[in-house]
């Protein structure tokens, strides 16, 4: 995930072992710790995934980080748009 317009990445991630390894068509669910000294804005993920053969499919989408005024977490609310 890096800031739109920039190049300021505030997640970077890679799955190489465990759940989604070697699993054709699986349902990727996982939530992602954005730093809490995150610049609030536009951001833009690039979800890249690499079968045996090394070819690669990317999806992308915007999201946006925005103040957290709920002291309580709600894990699924999710504030994103796919491109």
């Amino acid at each position: 995930i890096h800031q739109k317009g920039g190049a300021n990445k505030i997640v970077e991630t890679a799955y190489t072992e465990g759940k989604y390894i070697g699993v054709k068509n699986a349902e990727f669910h996982e939530h992602l710790d954005i730093p809490a000294d995150a610049v609030l804005g536009e951001y833009h993920l690039h979800f890249t995934v690499t079968d045996n053969e090394g070819q690669q499919t990317t999806a992308e989408c915007s999201i946006e980080v925005i103040e957290d005024d709920d002291e309580e977490e709600d894990e699924h609310e999710h504030n994103h748009q796919h491109e």
